[in-house]
């Protein structure tokens, strides 16, 4: 039987998102540039900002030079988990063998598949399509009879589009291609080929092997395998990942400061994610940690283990609220702080907020829509108390409204949720 394996890859995943939420958006430059647009990089961006030069990696500043008017965003990290996850769900209904790459990459093992669905080309078109319907995203599908050719087909595939590699074409193929476009060889091998005089990879090919691992040690074969088009490596199945051992998000400071209402502030913002971070791996945690680093690079924890158990925002703000209250860092000022759990608990059902039948029935019935709203329309859409400041942006003001038919969504993924278990 040919093996066929198949990579889905999100075009501009996270502008893309955020374009789908807010149409305005549409055929603009549109850069994901993190929390602190001044100093950080650039995550994704659309075609529209790639035609000026800009990619992913590159830094605001770079960026801002290349494309002044381009239209910046922080993003909203829940929103683009939740996309990937609805896509890992769309992938197991065309194959049982569906591996996470990256939140916006998944390889398929279709070996055999395409008795089922008609042809290669019906299961491509077939993720395509649902992805297009149900998410409204674009995506790009490389098929071809291992892992490096079927990377190599979905670049060939963009922008939105399906590219199959078959064994006959394998060698023309890879005859005239660059050896940049292999999969894993980056600029600095690159670089070092170029300077042996190979710049394709039916060059690389054909370069004595001897020489080749005089240069690069044992790497110099796995570079005439990619470049041959060999790859046995297997598609593995998702598997539950590991429960962790602690819950934690950090911030660095725009710029250092001591001012407590402010911190508390970030603070609270820092809480919301991690709560949010519990409840989806279904736990509860006994010891909250405070991390303070001040300007001068000095970081300090500071923990508190509790009599009961917390998993909700306003439980574990209150923890960590009094641990900061006891903490006398002034006239120094912050860089850092970050927020933690530890010594948790699990139940065997992630997600499933009713595995704590000790807690109050209302307060678990907020964290269930706050969750639902959030994997929704993402982390930022919803907050306990006031996270807002006008020094610290923490989300874009121009997200699109909720609908006022949020309350029976709300209900509905619950109800669904429950029907499901």
């Amino acid at each position: 039987m040919q093996r066929y394996i198949a990579l889905i890859d999100m075009d501009a995943f996270f502008a893309s998102i955020e374009i789908r939420d807010n149409p305005q958006l549409r055929g603009k430059p549109v850069l994901i540039a993190g929390s602190h647009s001044q100093k950080g990089v650039v995550t994704t961006c659309s075609y529209e900002a790639r035609k000026y030069g800009c990619h992913s990696g590159m830094s605001v500043l770079d960026a801002r030079r290349l494309c002044p008017n381009g239209i910046y965003i922080s993003g909203s990290h829940g929103k683009y988990v939740y996309a990937s996850m609805k896509i890992v769900e769309i992938c197991n209904r065309f194959s049982p063998v569906v591996e996470p790459f990256s939140v916006d990459e998944m390889f398929l093992d279709l070996s055999g598949c395409e008795k089922l669905f008609g042809s290669l080309e019906a299961i491509g078109e077939g993720i395509r399509g649902a992805i297009r319907d149900e998410l409204q995203l674009p995506s790009s599908v490389g098929i071809a009879p291992n892992k490096t050719l079927a990377k190599l087909a979905s670049r060939l595939a963009k922008p939105d589009g399906l590219y199959i590699i078959h064994p006959q074409d394998i060698e023309n193929l890879l005859k005239d291609l660059p050896v940049q476009q292999l999969f894993g060889v980056g600029p600095k091998t690159t670089e070092k080929l170029n300077l042996l005089g190979i710049f394709t990879a039916g060059q690389l090919a054909q370069f004595p092997i001897e020489v080749l691992t005089r240069k690069f040690g044992v790497m110099g074969y796995h570079l005439r395998d990619l470049a041959s088009g060999k790859d046995n490596s297997e598609v593995v199945a998702q598997r539950e990942a590991d429960k962790p051992k602690s819950i934690s998000n950090e911030t660095t400071l725009f710029e250092a400061t001591n001012n407590r209402v402010f911190l508390k502030k970030v603070l609270l913002s820092l809480v919301h994610k991690v709560a949010f971070r519990m409840r989806k791996h279904g736990a509860v945690a006994r010891t909250v940690r405070l991390t303070l680093r001040t300007h001068g690079f000095e970081t300090h924890q500071y923990h508190q283990t509790l009599d009961h158990k917390i998993f909700f925002e306003t439980d574990l703000y209150s923890e960590i609220i009094r641990l900061f209250d006891k903490v006398h860092f002034e006239p120094a000022r912050l860089r850092l702080v970050g927020v933690g759990v530890t010594n948790l608990s699990f139940d065997e059902e992630p997600l499933q907020l009713r595995i704590f039948p000790d807690f109050d029935e209302k307060k678990v019935r907020m964290a269930e829509a706050v969750d639902v709203l959030k994997k929704r329309f993402g982390d930022s859409v919803i907050r306990i108390g006031d996270c807002r400041s006008g020094d610290y942006k923490y989300r874009p003001v121009d997200k699109p409204p909720l609908s006022f038919g949020m309350k029976n969504y709300i209900a509905e993924e619950i109800d669904s949720k429950k029907k499901g278990e």
